[in-house]
């Protein structure tokens, strides 16, 4: 890669970074509320063990970021009681820069709704949710590196 294909690779990254940054409130707030959302309970509840997700996802139409959406995802692991496992994603677009990514990596299982609520409200979530997603859109743009 030559010294200028490197340095936009670097500008764009860090462009990525600061797009998912500036929305990473409204995610939060989004992943907040939707847990406490009706619908997303009752199809969470009809789920059946290791079987399918329920999932949602936050778009987004940003000209200055390749960042397409953010969301989550739900598995139940165990009908009673009920406890899930709580997924994160993201969608990056590909550009002469960088590869796409549209990953769900799983961070915490076995908690009940209640349990994962609380979680997306705590400073634990936000800080998982920043070193996953920052660790994906720097593997995005540097397939080969440790991340």
């Amino acid at each position: 890669m030559d010294t200028n294909q490197n340095s936009n690779t670097m500008i764009q990254c860090q462009k990525t970074k600061d797009a998912f940054n500036k929305n990473k409130k409204n995610y939060l707030e989004f992943v907040a509320k939707s847990l406490g959302n009706q619908n997303i309970e009752k199809a969470a509840e009809a789920l059946l063990p290791f079987d399918k997700f329920v999932t949602a996802k936050l778009n987004f139409v940003d000209e200055n970021s390749q960042i397409k959406s953010m969301g989550f995802t739900l598995m139940r692991m165990e009908l009673e009681p009920a406890t899930y496992s709580l997924g994160i994603s993201i969608e990056i677009s590909d550009s002469e820069f960088n590869d796409e990514v549209a990953k769900t990596m799983f961070i915490t299982a076995f908690h009940t709704m209640e349990e994962l609520k609380d979680y997306s409200l705590s400073k634990d979530f936000s800080n998982h949710v920043t070193e996953v997603f920052e660790a994906q859109i720097e593997r995005c743009f540097y397939p080969g590196s440790n991340n």
